[in-house]
């Protein structure tokens, strides 16, 4: 009997067993309850992470945003050249190689019209905006319809000019000396930069300093100058207001140029500076042996510039290592022009000199018989000089051979746009056009002697070596005729 009845017992337990294991299993293949959490999986922090004693960080809170600026960040002009207008700046672009590739007017000119200046016209003009826009000597600016001649606005600004202007986001800036008639100049006179809105003359701003002689050079949202107060200017292009100034040793009658986020100047006591055009600060000084009175260009990562001792530099724009000097027979007073790998520049002595711009050495000379004080000035196969005989020469490029000449000028060298270039006479601006093939014909067959036989002309290898080698120099050359290192066009470099 008990041993039934611990059969029994055995029994009942071993099924209550197996009902318990039922409900367990159908019950974990029920989904969570709605209100129960999930379970987190635990993450084993790797050794890289974290060591073994230590636990993890909160999670870091989200980045705020950049503070806003002040100001804006500066503008970059395209290609070098403000708003891509023709000739919109003394030397063309901002590292002021006097070159224009993209042109392809080639003499003989005729006059097309002329305008009287009423006083001398001592720099080129600049053309943006379908307009010529020049400056006298006794202050007198005027904006004159490139097509037509006719003037469409002058100011009177009642002080001497001695350079170019230079026209950027629809307006016209403009160096202004000392009160007229300019001589004697009064060298302690203030001096002044006038912007003013190009479709009417009207004056926008005025920003002043000494007697300012060099031409405005506009980067972005600044402009940049010397003044014979022994300093140079960054000034807003908006507002007139300085940004920052750099004091030399004596005045400053050149130009700036623009490469690499610097800016390039020189003056009277002898020295060539390279500063940060964001906030002035030198870069290199270097010296010559006499005081420079022009603008330095800038090309391929080096600084040309002529000196009033008769010599023509080099130097590395990086470091200010002089690279070569060229005895030019007198005082150079112009700026240099460059076009592939030749640097093209003038002397008092009369000499329009062509230089290989890595060496230095003479390619070819031409002796124009009078005073070059101006600069010269290269499109289309030919480069371009003014004489103080009052006389523009054009000459083959690279043979140094003159085509063409015409009968004013005298500081100032030609400039042009697609269809005419235009020349700052003596007293008198031209607009001229190529001539007509007839025009043309007839100027061969006047007074002409009978022609001699032809000299034999070098075989296909010779020419066709000659080009690779003039072509492989000029690589790399934009539509305005720089190389990226003349004009910094990757980038400003200049931050607020």
């Amino acid at each position: 009997m008990q041993a039934l009845l611990a059969a029994a017992l055995f029994a009942l337990l071993a099924v209550g067993a197996v009902v318990a294991v039922l409900v367990f299993w159908n019950r974990s293949d029920e989904p969570p309850s709605s209100s129960s959490p999930s379970p987190t999986p635990a993450v084993t922090p790797q050794p890289s992470d974290l060591p073994p004693s230590a636990s993890p960080s909160p999670s870091p809170p989200p980045a705020s945003p950049p503070p806003v600026e002040e100001e804006p960040a500066p503008t970059e002009p395209t290609a070098g050249l403000p708003n891509d207008e023709p000739w919109p700046t003394f030397g063309r672009g901002r590292g002021r190689i006097g070159f224009a590739r993209a042109v392809e007017l080639v003499p003989p000119f005729d006059e097309v019209w002329s305008v009287d200046g009423e006083s001398p016209l001592l720099f080129p003009p600049v053309v943006a905006y379908g307009h010529v826009f020049a400056a006298t000597s006794r202050g007198r600016v005027m904006a004159v319809d490139a097509e037509s001649g006719e003037v469409l606005w002058e100011v009177a600004a009642g002080r001497c000019i001695a350079g170019s202007p230079a026209a950027a986001n629809k307006v016209l800036f403009v160096s202004l000396m000392d009160p007229a008639p300019c001589k004697p100049h009064d060298r302690g006179a203030p001096g002044y930069v006038v912007a003013l809105a190009a479709a009417t003359g009207d004056e926008i701003w005025r920003f002043e300093a000494g007697v300012i002689e060099s031409s405005p050079l506009v980067v972005g949202n600044r402009v940049f100058v010397g003044s014979w107060d022994n300093s140079v200017y960054a000034i807003d292009v908006e507002t007139g207001e300085g940004i920052w100034s750099y004091e030399t040793e004596d005045r400053i009658r050149g130009g700036a140029t623009f490469g690499k986020g610097r800016i390039y100047i020189a003056g009277d006591d002898d020295m060539l500076y390279a500063l940060s055009a964001r906030d002035g600060e030198l870069a290199w000084s270097a010296k010559a042996d006499g005081n420079f009175r022009t603008t330095p260009v800038i090309s391929a990562g080096r600084v040309f510039i002529g000196n009033a001792d008769g010599n023509v530099y080099a130097f590395d724009a990086e470091d200010g290592e002089g690279l070569w000097t060229y005895a030019a027979g007198g005082p150079v007073f112009g700026t240099p022009a460059i076009r592939q790998n030749t640097v093209y520049g003038g002397s008092e002595a009369g000499q329009l000199f062509a230089l290989n711009a890595a060496t230095g050495d003479l390619r070819w000379s031409f002796d124009a018989a009078s005073p070059i004080l101006g600069s010269p000035t290269v499109f289309a196969e030919h480069v371009y000089i003014s004489t103080g005989a009052k006389k523009v020469h054009a000459l083959n490029a690279q043979t140094g051979e003159e085509v063409w000449s015409f009968d004013d000028g005298r500081r100032a060298s030609l400039v042009a746009d697609s269809a005419r270039v235009y020349l700052s006479g003596s007293r008198t601006l031209y607009a001229l056009e190529p001539a007509s093939e007839d025009d043309a014909l007839d100027e061969e067959s006047v007074d002409k002697p009978p022609a001699e036989p032809a000299a034999e002309e070098p075989g296909e290898e010779e020419r066709d070596s000659e080009l690779g080698a003039e072509t492989a120099e000029g690589a790399g050359e934009r539509d305005d005729g720089s190389t990226p290192e003349s004009d910094g066009s990757e980038g400003s470099g200049i931050t607020s």
